[in-house]
Protein backbone atom coordinates (compact mmCIF):
# COMPACT_ATOMS: atom_id res chain seq x y z
CA UNK A 1 0.00 0.00 0.00
CA UNK A 2 1.45 3.34 -1.05
CA UNK A 3 1.37 6.33 1.30
CA UNK A 4 0.29 9.67 -0.12
CA UNK A 5 3.15 12.04 0.64
CA UNK A 6 1.69 15.11 -1.07
CA UNK A 7 -1.36 16.19 -3.06
CA UNK A 8 -0.99 19.37 -5.06
CA UNK A 9 -3.66 21.12 -7.14
CA UNK A 10 -2.32 22.81 -10.26
CA UNK A 11 -2.83 26.54 -10.30
CA UNK A 12 -4.17 26.86 -13.84
CA UNK A 13 -5.38 23.40 -14.82
CA UNK A 14 -8.02 21.35 -13.03
CA UNK A 15 -5.47 18.63 -12.26
CA UNK A 16 -4.02 17.17 -9.07
CA UNK A 17 -0.51 15.77 -8.72
CA UNK A 18 -0.28 12.90 -6.26
CA UNK A 19 3.10 11.92 -4.83
CA UNK A 20 3.11 8.38 -3.45
CA UNK A 21 5.76 6.19 -1.84
CA UNK A 22 6.24 2.62 -0.71
CA UNK A 23 9.61 1.49 0.56
CA UNK A 24 12.11 2.93 -1.94
CA UNK A 25 9.65 3.33 -4.82
CA UNK A 26 8.21 6.79 -5.44
CA UNK A 27 5.46 7.61 -7.92
CA UNK A 28 4.17 10.96 -9.09
CA UNK A 29 0.98 10.96 -11.15
CA UNK A 30 -1.28 13.70 -12.49
CA UNK A 31 -5.02 13.05 -12.27
CA UNK A 32 -7.81 15.33 -13.55
CA UNK A 33 -10.14 16.70 -10.84
CA UNK A 34 -13.15 15.45 -12.81
CA UNK A 35 -12.12 11.83 -12.12
CA UNK A 36 -12.24 12.46 -8.37
CA UNK A 37 -15.65 14.12 -8.83
CA UNK A 38 -16.94 11.09 -10.76
CA UNK A 39 -15.68 8.79 -7.99
CA UNK A 40 -17.17 11.09 -5.31
CA UNK A 41 -13.77 11.25 -3.60
CA UNK A 42 -12.26 14.37 -2.06
CA UNK A 43 -8.66 14.18 -3.34
CA UNK A 44 -7.39 16.06 -0.28
CA UNK A 45 -8.66 13.22 1.95
CA UNK A 46 -6.82 10.46 0.08
CA UNK A 47 -4.25 9.01 2.48
CA UNK A 48 -3.20 5.74 0.82
CA UNK A 49 -3.53 4.00 -2.51
CA UNK A 50 -3.20 0.51 -3.85
CA UNK A 51 -1.08 0.80 -6.99
CA UNK A 52 -0.39 -1.54 -9.87
CA UNK A 53 2.13 -0.62 -12.55
CA UNK A 54 2.21 -3.11 -15.39
CA UNK A 55 2.95 -3.58 -19.05
CA UNK A 56 -0.41 -5.38 -19.34
CA UNK A 57 -3.92 -3.93 -19.12
CA UNK A 58 -5.41 -4.73 -15.67
CA UNK A 59 -9.02 -5.64 -14.89
CA UNK A 60 -10.63 -2.19 -14.97
CA UNK A 61 -13.41 -3.11 -12.52
CA UNK A 62 -10.97 -3.53 -9.63
CA UNK A 63 -9.53 -0.01 -9.78
CA UNK A 64 -10.71 3.60 -9.29
CA UNK A 65 -8.42 4.98 -12.01
CA UNK A 66 -6.44 3.23 -14.75
CA UNK A 67 -4.13 5.24 -17.00
CA UNK A 68 -2.40 3.93 -20.12
CA UNK A 69 0.84 5.79 -20.64
CA UNK A 70 3.60 6.03 -23.21
CA UNK A 71 7.13 5.84 -21.81
CA UNK A 72 9.15 8.72 -23.23
CA UNK A 73 12.32 8.60 -21.11
CA UNK A 74 14.23 6.56 -18.56
CA UNK A 75 16.90 8.28 -16.51
CA UNK A 76 19.43 6.79 -14.12
CA UNK A 77 20.88 8.82 -11.28
CA UNK A 78 22.99 7.31 -8.49
CA UNK A 79 21.94 3.79 -9.58
CA UNK A 80 18.25 4.71 -9.22
CA UNK A 81 16.16 4.57 -12.36
CA UNK A 82 13.14 6.75 -13.08
CA UNK A 83 10.57 6.04 -15.78
CA UNK A 84 8.95 9.11 -17.34
CA UNK A 85 5.63 8.51 -19.08
CA UNK A 86 2.69 10.48 -20.44
CA UNK A 87 -0.97 9.44 -20.34
CA UNK A 88 -2.72 11.82 -22.74
CA UNK A 89 -0.50 14.67 -21.57
CA UNK A 90 -0.75 13.72 -17.88
CA UNK A 91 2.73 13.15 -16.48
CA UNK A 92 3.76 10.02 -14.58
CA UNK A 93 7.12 9.42 -12.92
CA UNK A 94 8.09 6.12 -11.32
CA UNK A 95 11.35 6.27 -9.35
CA UNK A 96 13.05 2.95 -8.57
CA UNK A 97 10.44 0.76 -10.28
CA UNK A 98 9.96 -2.68 -8.76
CA UNK A 99 9.88 -4.48 -12.08
CA UNK A 100 12.85 -4.33 -14.42
CA UNK A 101 10.53 -5.51 -17.21
CA UNK A 102 8.88 -2.08 -17.18
CA UNK A 103 12.15 -0.62 -18.44
CA UNK A 104 11.60 -2.43 -21.73
CA UNK A 105 7.95 -1.39 -22.13
CA UNK A 106 6.86 1.30 -24.55
CA UNK A 107 3.40 1.42 -22.94
CA UNK A 108 2.61 0.99 -19.25
CA UNK A 109 -0.57 0.95 -17.23
CA UNK A 110 -0.90 2.51 -13.80
CA UNK A 111 -3.95 1.51 -11.77
CA UNK A 112 -4.95 3.17 -8.50
CA UNK A 113 -7.49 2.32 -5.79
CA UNK A 114 -7.80 5.13 -3.25
CA UNK A 115 -8.20 4.89 0.51
CA UNK A 116 -9.49 8.03 2.25
CA UNK A 117 -9.19 9.12 5.83
CA UNK A 118 -12.26 10.03 7.82
CA UNK A 119 -13.24 13.70 8.06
Amino acid sequence: MYQIERIEKHQYEDIYTLSLSENKTKISVEIPAVLFEDLDIDPLKVSKAEVLVSGEKPDLELWDVVLRATVFDIKKEDDIETIYASAGGLQIRIRNPKSRELMKSEKIYIALKFKTRKA
